[in-house]
């Protein structure tokens, strides 16, 4: 088992963020860890994508705020709002997409997924807000593998039916 040092959290955030990058904005923070993916976020973001999770998520908000946009029971689109100093952790299995503020700062912290666990990315209409494209990926790398299905997947914002009536 490593032993992990003490960081100066708000050292490493300086000297860390040209790593933080579109589409995510990512960077983890104890990239030796055996449990947690511990990262921190920055803003702004650009992701249409909502983010399927097999388990819980936690989002701790430093600096700006998050604005959490959910999908609940299948067919409720809500908001959480996070603001700077505020803790929220969204269930399992909770499609979520995260959008962040110019020059917010957060930390997340998620399980890592074990051989043969899936997440899940599924894109809406941005108008009816109808399901209209989803794809299944093994995480290994969660900043690397996350902005790979970002930037290759890119389904067209509106359904079909949307397109037609425009």
């Amino acid at each position: 088992m490593e032993h992990h040092s003490v960081i100066d959290y708000n050292q490493w955030i300086e000297d860390n963020k040209a790593s933080f990058q579109p589409p995510v904005m990512n960077k983890v923070v104890f990239p030796t860890s055996e449990d947690f993916i511990v990262m921190t976020v920055g803003g702004p973001n650009s992701r249409r994508d909502y983010h399927v999770n097999p388990y819980e998520e936690i989002f701790y908000q430093l600096v700006g705020t998050l604005r959490l946009n959910i999908v609940r029971d299948g067919s409720i689109f809500e908001v959480v709002t996070v603001p700077a100093g505020s803790m929220y952790i969204i269930p399992r299995f909770v499609p979520h997409s995260p959008q962040r503020e110019k020059d917010s700062i957060g930390l997340v912290i998620e399980k890592i997924r074990e051989e043969g666990v899936m997440d899940g990315m599924q894109w809406y209409c941005e108008k009816c807000h109808k399901l209209t494209k989803e794809i299944k990926c093994q995480m290994k790398n969660i900043v690397s593998t996350l902005a790979e299905v970002i930037k290759a997947e890119q389904p067209d914002p509106l359904c079909e039916e949307c397109q037609k009536q425009q």
